[in-house]
């Protein structure tokens, strides 16, 4: 069963970053998270759920032979793999606040990012409750 994460848009990669993936692309981060293949991540940033993207290959922790190939994975302590061709910017932002009291595990909180930084796990309704409003907006 396929499951969503509220994920932060990295510091530095910003919202034009994330509109440039097109195919296959490692994402890497620092905080322990394991999504799989199959799972979605749904990026926000400036309080705004900006978009989505399908996992492609299972979160594992950056190797040796990781570093070698692409120096810029020396910064993180796991990649993800992610499926660009399938990824859906939102045609309109959803402000986070607009369904905080409809995601379990937004309700009642006030800091978006530390409520998503060590459980952002979300159900699959509740992603595509997210996406629904992004087209009513």
């Amino acid at each position: 069963m396929s499951i969503g994460y509220i994920w932060s848009v990295r510091e530095g990669w910003g919202k034009e970053a994330f509109d440039k993936i097109r195919s296959h692309y490692n994402y890497g981060y620092n905080i322990a998270r394991r999504p799989k293949t199959g799972d979605v991540l749904v990026f926000y940033s400036k309080k705004k759920l900006i978009g989505s993207i399908p996992v492609d290959s299972d979160s594992r922790k950056v190797t040796y032979e990781d570093s070698k190939k692409d120096p810029d994975v020396r910064n993180w302590k796991y990649l993800v793999g992610l499926d660009g061709s399938r990824k859906v910017v939102f045609p309109s932002p959803v402000e986070v606040k607009n369904v905080a009291g409809d995601i379990s595990i937004l309700k009642g909180k006030k800091n978006l990012h530390n409520t998503c930084r060590f459980s952002p796990k979300i159900t699959m309704e509740e992603y595509n409750l997210i996406k629904e409003k992004s087209k009513k907006h």
